[in-house]
């Protein structure tokens, strides 16, 4: 599982070289990876809407949604769960038609009614927080990287974003992201740092405590550990715990402790 956004997969390699089997892939299949794992821009413009998907855990599945599958292609054509976002979202909110076909979709025209009719009120992609910074306020943001609803670098680039207008935002703002973690929560990984309602011991293992904590005392989080429960059942013993990092570092393991133990990882900048 990745533990950062530096996976660079290239979906050609798995083209059929020869007759098609499935031990490969065929064009058209190479090409729609591609999309998925690639950014979305306005076909006019060129401008970044989104960023794409990070490959692995494709397959997953959780009580709230899953990997990239299931969001993207679901049980049969047209039953995906981006379907039922976007059928939601453009033709409840939007368009305000009951009949409305997400097939109708013009991404350069209906993106920008959307912006016009509802941006103030659903979009949170301005980096100013001069506001939050001035009156003391701490940010804690965490994305799972196997999130298949909202792509991770969203998260990422919004925080460069802040970095870019604001500079260093360690004081105030940190962002973790958490491998092998679904959409908010569940997945492979140790999935269990205060979300969704699953508390964690104290204020090293659950990110509210974290928060309150850095509020309260002034002491900002340099990780955050996430636990993996067995059956995914809190109550039940821990099979692994792991520190999430904040970004732009990752945990990198010491060489010789227990892989299965948080205290056998540092947080590293990337590449260390």
């Amino acid at each position: 599982l990745v533990s950062d956004l530096s996976c660079r997969f290239n979906p050609r390699e798995l083209e059929c070289k020869g007759a098609e089997s499935d031990q490969c892939l065929t064009g058209a299949q190479v090409s729609s990876l591609e999309r998925l794992y690639g950014d979305l821009r306005d076909p006019k413009t060129n401008v970044l809407i989104a960023p794409g998907y990070v490959p692995s855990g494709e397959n997953e599945t959780g009580p709230i949604g899953g990997g990239v599958r299931q969001y993207a292609f679901g049980a049969a054509p047209g039953q995906s769960l981006q379907v039922a976002f976007s059928t939601g979202y453009f033709g409840g909110f939007v368009f305000e038609r009951r009949d409305w076909d997400f097939r109708t979709f013009d991404l350069t025209r209906d993106l920008s009614t959307a912006r016009q009719k509802l941006g103030a009120l659903m979009d949170a992609t301005n980096p100013d927080l001069t506001k939050l910074r001035k009156s003391g306020g701490k940010l804690i943001q965490y994305h799972g990287l196997l999130d298949g609803s909202i792509p991770p670098a969203m998260s990422t680039q919004y925080f460069d974003a802040v970095q870019a207008r604001m500079g260093k935002t360690d004081d105030y703002y940190r962002l973790f992201l958490a491998p092998g973690v679904l959409h908010c929560g569940f997945g492979p990984g140790p999935n269990v740092f205060g979300n969704l309602g699953f508390p964690g011991a104290d204020a090293d293992h659950d990110t509210l405590l974290a928060l309150e904590r850095w509020v309260e005392k002034g002491v900002a989080p340099s990780s955050i550990i996430a636990t993996k429960y067995t059956d995914e059942d809190p109550r039940k013993p821990a099979q692994r715990t792991r520190p999430l990092c904040p970004y732009p570092q990752v945990a990198k393991w010491d060489g010789k402790g227990d892989i299965n133990l948080s205290q056998s990882f540092n947080c590293v900048a990337p590449g260390t």
